[in-house]
């Protein structure tokens, strides 16, 4: 009988070691971490800043910084921050009308607001040369000139805050130092001051703000105030988000582009304040014993509180 052929045998999968063969995953953040992490990013596109893949690693080496934690050596090479244009592909239309008055809505349904609980905190620049009223000059005269205090002005920021009753929370003025020198002669009543090199607001400065805010106004959990502001990138920063949550203060920003048409501050509040500005200015000029002097930074405070004290609308909180 012809012999049967034997099975070969296939020979058994090689033992492998799994735990050699498998890269352990080093995580930089525990899952607390990055549930913050994860809810700034909602957040921020709620508030219409909404942040690409360039923005979360930027963000993700800062917030591992702050928090001390080890992360890959190469972080510390690409960390450079790259500029985040706030140019995003939106403008005043309908559609983004149609968001913001949705986001409006639905933080007004978590309470009972009355006017004076939703504030409008927004910032406008002052310069040490104010801009040349209209002057009267005989009929056919081309070549007119109004006196101004010097060729080129130094920038002060002003961070103002009104409510829907009309009453104010004293202003914030930023100064263009290293760090702040405390010259707010002839501010208005409880004005804070603070500095930043380029004379405009960054992230500590609006923070510092928005505690200066919150001791003026009092929200609570229980009683919260509307804060409506543009979505700057310093305005949407991890602080200030976590402080105005705990401290009761509901963020509702504009979209981007839209300010100059629903910005309660931009659209009725500042551009007569930079006329009474400039007419303050030519009047200081013309004062006795100013003659010749130009305006600085230390004067911008008290000048401009010639408007601030004289409208009807202000009324400190």
């Amino acid at each position: 009988m012809p012999r049967s052929k034997e099975k070969k045998k296939r020979p058994g999968p090689s033992k492998v070691n799994v735990e050699s063969a498998v890269q352990e995953v080093k995580k930089v953040f525990n899952e607390t971490e990055e549930s913050e992490l994860v809810n700034y990013i909602k957040m921020a596109a709620k508030m219409h800043y909404g942040l690409n893949l360039a923005n979360v690693k930027k963000l993700a080496y800062e917030y591992a910084i702050t928090n001390k934690k080890k992360y890959p050596s190469k972080w510390d090479e690409k960390k450079k921050p790259e500029g985040t244009s706030l140019a995003r592909s939106t403008s005043f239309n309908k559609e983004t009308v149609a968001a913001f008055f949705k986001a409006y809505k639905s933080a007004l349904a978590k309470g009972k607001f009355e006017p004076s609980r939703i504030y409008n905190v927004d910032e406008t620049g002052i310069t040490t040369v104010q801009q040349p009223l209209k002057i009267l000059a005989p009929k056919g005269v081309k070549q007119i000139g109004g006196m101004t205090s010097a060729e080129r002005g130094v920038l002060v920021t002003m961070i103002c805050c009104i409510n829907a009753a009309g009453n104010t929370v004293p202003p914030l003025f930023v100064f263009p130092w290293a760090n702040f020198k405390n010259h707010l002669k002839g501010a208005p009543v409880g004005a804070i001051g603070a500095a930043n090199k380029s004379g405009w607001s960054n992230e500590d400065v609006f923070f510092k703000y928005l505690q200066h805010f919150i001791s003026h106004v009092k929200p609570t959990i229980e009683d919260k105030v509307v804060l409506l502001l543009d979505n700057h990138e310093s305005h949407v920063s991890i602080p200030t988000i976590d402080l105005a949550k705990r401290s009761g203060v509901i963020l509702v920003t504009f979209h981007p582009h839209t300010s100059h048409r629903m910005q309660p501050l931009d659209v009725c509040v500042y551009e007569p304040f930079k006329t009474y500005y400039s007419s303050a200015v030519s009047n200081w000029m013309n004062t006795p014993g100013n003659a010749g002097k130009p305006i600085t930074i230390y004067d911008v405070a008290e000048l401009a509180n010639t408007f601030l004290v004289n409208k009807t609308f202000y009324h400190q909180t």
